[in-house]
């Protein structure tokens, strides 16, 4: 295996005491890799990409170990990968052996993670050949749809054709805590991790054409339940299609503080969109914010904070 030696060079101010790691708050970031802020571009093309492989155009905010493969030109030393017009620079890693298959090529596989702020929608990831000069060949231009699940908006923000629910509360949080969503129905009834849906089985099992009425609300996830945290921090309950009644109160709940102090925490409320042209998009109609603290973690024994009333007709 080649591999395309990068010296990267960190200049401090005086009085500078902290150094931050190259790449820190790139959009993405190559598990192994290493950061070029520029790279020459050669002006007769340069060695090509001839292939991408990936399971996938759908992209995750905050998702680990995205794996992408494909092939290269036999001159290219490393692969280099960035998200077109986001970041400040490049990605490397190094390609693989010649390709037996094809050999003409050396083929690449790499992971790559996707930061927590990428901007959500139709994006297109860069990926150039690196030769033994350092120099890129013309890239090769990957589109994609960068989502973010802690609002699950049913891929409108891939295609805007699609419907997104009709109405979401949306609870999200930023550390690693167990909180919990809790949405009080106009009939008392409390939806949640321990009530996943709006409709009252009054003690019994739920049959499932009841839980196909797109006005029942569903219970997305229990982030961090029980101090296992799945890196998305947030909860939310949706409608399909509205109600029709209301109100709908929003409270939130410390089950467990899982070591964080406190939680800063966001409740918002969105409601679907009918454009003139037949396309939808989700609106944001309400947004409350708070702290809890680390003393509040009752494990749901004491009953919730209330953040916000609306309703959902």
């Amino acid at each position: 295996m080649r591999v395309v030696m990068v010296t990267l060079a960190v200049v401090l101010g005086c009085g500078a005491s902290v150094e931050e790691p190259v790449g820190y708050g790139e959009p993405l970031r190559v598990v192994g890799g290493s950061f070029e802020a520029e790279l020459p571009v050669r002006g007769d093309g340069g060695v090509p990409v001839t292939s991408v492989d990936t399971a996938s155009g759908i992209l995750l905010v905050g998702q680990q170990g995205r794996l992408l493969s494909g092939r290269v030109g036999k001159d290219a030393y490393a692969l280099a990968l960035r998200f077109e017009g986001l970041g400040t620079g490049w990605w490397i890693a190094p390609v693989g052996d010649i390709d037996p298959v094809v050999p003409a090529d050396r083929s690449f596989n790499l992971a790559y993670d996707i930061g927590a702020a990428v901007p959500t929608g139709l994006r297109r990831l860069q990926l150039a050949a690196v030769d033994e000069r350092g120099a890129t060949g013309t890239p090769f231009a990957l589109d994609v749809c960068v989502i973010d699940d802690r609002l699950p908006d049913e891929l409108n923000v891939c295609d805007a054709s699609l419907p997104p629910a009709a109405a979401i509360i949306s609870l999200t949080w930023d550390r690693n805590a167990d909180l919990d969503l809790r949405v009080r129905t106009p009939s008392g009834k409390f939806v949640g991790w321990k009530r996943p849906s709006t409709v009252d089985g009054m003690g019994q099992p739920i049959p499932d054409d009841a839980l196909d009425d797109p006005t029942v609300g569903r219970f997305t996830r229990d982030s961090n339940a029980e101090c296992h945290t799945d890196g998305r921090n947030s909860e939310a309950v949706l409608w399909e299609e509205l109600p029709g009644d209301g109100p709908y109160t929003a409270y939130v709940d410390m089950f467990e503080a899982c070591g964080a102090r406190e939680a800063l925490y966001s409740v918002a409320v969105y409601r679907r969109v009918t454009r003139d042209d037949g396309t939808y998009s989700l609106e944001q109609v309400d947004e409350r914010s708070g702290t809890l603290l680390d003393l509040t973690a009752d494990g749901g024994a004491k009953p919730p904070l209330f953040v916000l009333e609306t309703d959902l007709d």
